[in-house]
């Protein structure tokens, strides 16, 4: 998860090195997505958390 932009190759240079990683950037662009917007970063943890 990012809080800011990557950058438009990111996703396909991680899935070139992890096949099942994905690259997620915060609804609110800032440094500290998980204090900006901690309920949606706390859902996508749990989301994640289910998916293993």
């Amino acid at each position: 998860m990012h809080g800011t932009d990557p950058g438009g190759d990111y996703a396909d240079w991680l899935a070139d090195r992890i096949p099942t990683a994905v690259a997620e950037q915060a609804p609110k662009r800032t440094h500290y997505p998980h204090l900006a917007q901690p309920e949606w970063f706390v859902s996508r943890v749990h989301e994640f958390f289910t998916m293993i």
